[in-house]
């Protein structure tokens, strides 16, 4: 992580305006999801973290709650894997991070790091409102300290004869 000061004008305006734009996409299941969607409420913070609730076609944050079983774990991955490159994930409650109480099940899949790079975990069976907003938090700060220039751009395969 680079410190902002030594950033270009340019670099600074594009990480302060994509940290003020996230569009959140939810996949929940369970007790978790419920208190992610009641925290969406005009008393809380959600929307002081500046993300847009408003229909998207690209959802640059994904926002998983709840446990994940082997049959939608594919699902899950399909959606993970057609958002837009420079994606964000957030996990939500205990049985999403590590499967819970319902680890020892025959149909969890218990490691949600496995499957794809979390950026920000948010622990709790369901989490507080406080551990949410500090969540929220964390990940609007990471996107500020994200390196854009840091990342190449995918090279654009040619066919040869």
């Amino acid at each position: 992580m680079s410190d902002l000061s030594s950033l270009s004008f340019v670099d600074r305006f594009l990480r302060k305006e994509k940290s003020l734009n996230l569009n959140p996409f939810f996949i929940g299941s369970c007790c978790c999801s419920l208190e992610v969607e009641s925290h969406q409420g005009q008393h809380s913070k959600f929307h002081d973290n500046n993300f847009n609730l408003r229909p998207s076609i690209e959802h640059d944050v994904l926002i998983l709650s709840g446990n994940i079983n082997f049959r939608n774990k594919d699902e899950i991955l399909r959606i993970y894997n057609e958002l837009p490159e420079k994606k964000w994930v957030v996990v939500v409650g205990d049985c999403a991070i590590n499967g819970g109480e319902f680890a020892d099940s025959y149909a969890i899949n218990t490691e949600v790091k496995d499957l794809f790079p979390v950026d920000v975990y948010i622990h709790g069976a369901p989490p507080r409102p406080e551990d949410l907003d500090i969540g929220f938090s964390l990940l609007k700060q990471k996107v500020l300290q994200d390196d854009y220039a840091a990342k190449p751009l995918p090279k654009k395969e040619t066919k040869s004869e």
